[in-house]
């Protein structure tokens, strides 16, 4: 059977939604432990994993757009 788009469009959304929240509560994580990071190579390291949180989110945002 198939199921409407509109049911298929909010599970997806819900799926999307929540993976935004997951990427904001890692991106916080990574953004506290940059600040208590003295290391250069250790702030580096969450620089970049910050950077690709963003890029993720942003990715994610994207798709929410599209459903919407």
């Amino acid at each position: 059977m198939l199921k409407k788009s509109s049911e298929i469009d909010s599970k997806e959304q819900k799926i999307i939604e929540e993976k935004l929240e997951r990427l904001y509560k890692l991106l916080s994580e990574y953004e506290l432990e940059l600040d208590l990071t003295k290391d250069p190579t250790d702030r580096m390291r969450f620089e970049m994993k910050i950077k690709n949180l963003k890029e993720k989110i942003s990715e994610a945002k994207e798709e929410l757009k599209k459903i919407l």
